[in-house]
């Protein structure tokens, strides 16, 4: 196909011999074989190259059979030309050579063609910036089986359908993948076997993009409804790092976690790492303020940091936010704060953020009255020192005993606190008789606690309660 870009040629028939194929021209060839039988498929040993033009190849040809490729073990090789190249697979077809994406005059392009479910099963490497186009609408799904080696490429997804990474990847410096339409869902960490190459920026650019997480992620970046072309545009893209079932929550651990208006990232019941040790800035307020855009007075489903996940019938959830530099040193980790974060291995400058009921300070997932003290230490130093999550239960910024108190006293009681406990613990923080009081008119029962209040004042020495680790 060497005419113009409208041309398109057909072959159905057999390739044979020791050459490979080379695709040039701005043309399209489609190759397709009819089914699985082997007398009709092409047999030349070559490898297979598109430098311009288009490949299209399909078939439904069984994994590692020649079809209509050729060998099973030759190369398919798209770019090198000084044109577009792009080679997409028609249809219901599985690709098992090892695909190699090099560099060209223009941006190379594979994928799937039509509303159906296109597999890469050999292995990918992508030394050049590159297109994934999967079809137009959502039934179309571009599953990536085998290993993924980007040394560093642009990736932009495009098209209605899913892109589906099941297979190990490695991502060197600068990779980035923009999803510009579309699903991405990552079945694999990005970052690696073990998160070794945390290097993937993945940024979700146009309206109704979106991304699944189904396990713990290790990103440089990850960018949620920001359009590099149209910086103020509002785009509503959302991510997800979808619920755990066992007993330890999935993990993000990235540098840079940003969410534009109109952009969403649904924790569901994980948690999140956020290492700002190379901006040098904390992102909590920013973060905080997220939460709160998502809270809607607790029942959440806003734009930025949001909650959906209702599973546990836990009625009071919340997203903990915590800077672990403002931390104190915790039981058998090195200070300050947490150097273990649910199985992950944070330094001091990260944000920690974690699903979990309001007012579970020590992050075991209930609330109960050894949560109490940081509810106070954080109501007493926030006139002063950072604010904390363990007393800006709703977010607004301001830790306060008639808005954020009540909301702990609710989960408190839902996790089956006594209210002695609780009322003895007030009566002995050392608080100011009208702060007392406003405590106490929060607790169920007032008028039982009347006789209690003539306590306050600081008259009770206060106890200390160790916060656990």
């Amino acid at each position: 196909a060497t005419g113009t870009s409208m041309d398109v040629v057909k072959y159905t028939g057999q390739i044979s011999g020791g050459g490979g194929l080379n695709k040039t021209g701005p043309g399209t060839i489609s190759l397709n074989v009819t089914g699985n039988d082997p007398n009709a498929w092409s047999s030349y040993t070559g490898d297979t190259s598109v430098s311009a033009g288009k490949l299209l190849v399909g078939g439904g040809v069984i994994p590692g059979a020649n079809g209509p490729l050729g060998n099973a073990l030759s190369a398919v090789t798209v770019g090198g030309g000084s044109d577009n190249a792009s080679m997409l697979l028609d249809g219901a077809f599985d690709m098992g050579r090892a695909v190699n994406i090099v560099g060209s005059g223009g941006m190379a392009t594979i994928g799937g063609n039509q509303n159906a479910k296109s597999s890469y099963s050999g292995p990918v490497t992508l030394g050049a910036d590159v297109t994934v186009f999967a079809g137009g609408r959502g039934s179309s799904e571009v599953v990536f089986n085998g290993t993924l080696d980007n040394t560093g490429a642009h990736v932009i997804h495009t098209g209605g359908g899913v892109v589906d990474f099941n297979g190990n990847q490695t991502h060197g410096v600068g990779s980035i993948l923009d999803v510009d339409g579309g699903s991405v869902k990552f079945n694999v960490d990005a970052g690696g076997p073990g998160g070794s190459t945390p290097n993937l920026k993945v940024n979700l650019t146009d309206t109704g993009s979106r991304a699944f997480f189904e396990v713990s992620q290790h990103l440089s970046s990850l960018n949620i409804g920001v359009d590099p072309l149209n910086p103020t545009a509002i785009v509503s893209a959302d991510a997800t790092l979808t619920p755990h079932l066992g007993a330890t929550p999935k993990v993000l651990v990235t540098q840079n976690l940003q969410i534009a208006p109109g952009g969403k990232f649904d924790l569901t019941n994980n948690a999140a790492a956020i290492d700002y040790s190379s901006a040098g800035t904390t992102p909590f307020a920013v973060l905080n303020a997220l939460i709160q855009s998502a809270y809607n007075n607790g029942q959440w489903g806003g734009e930025g940091l949001d909650l959906s996940f209702t599973g546990d019938g836990n009625g009071y959830r919340n997203i903990a936010i915590i800077d672990n530099a403002t931390l104190p040193p915790q039981p058998n980790l090195a200070p300050p704060g947490f150097g273990m974060f649910n199985g992950e291995t944070i330094g001091t400058s990260t944000v920690l953020l974690q699903y979990t009921t309001t007012g579970d300070a020590n992050l075991d997932g209930t609330t109960n009255i050894s949560d109490f003290p940081d509810f106070i230490d954080s109501y007493t130093n926030s006139q002063t020192g950072p604010m904390t999550w363990f007393g800006d239960y709703n977010h607004d910024g301001v830790i306060d005993l008639t808005q954020d108190f009540p909301l702990f006293v609710a989960a408190y009681f839902a996790g089956h606190g006594t209210q002695n406990d609780l009322v003895e613990a007030i009566n002995g923080a050392g608080l100011s008789e009208g702060e007392t009081n406003a405590l106490l008119t929060a607790v169920p029962e007032p008028g039982s606690l009347g006789l209690l209040a003539i306590a306050a004042g600081g008259l009770l020495r206060r106890r200390r309660m160790a916060r656990a680790g």
